[in-house]
């Protein structure tokens, strides 16, 4: 058990610094995959309308 507890106060010294520095550890910095629809994209990127869209 000795082992699990050094990973776990590893981890908060860790977000401690991260905190200190003024940044904080559960935001991302990157935009990350978007969700989107389920309706397809034509390849200017606008969503298709109409029934082929669906089929």
């Amino acid at each position: 058990m000795q082992s699990v507890k050094d990973t776990y106060q590893r981890i908060t010294d860790t977000i401690i610094q991260q905190l200190e520095a003024g940044t904080k550890p559960w935001i991302r910095p990157w935009r990350g995959n978007v969700r989107r629809s389920a309706t397809p994209l034509r390849a200017s990127g606008e969503a298709y309308r109409g029934i082929k869209g669906a089929l």
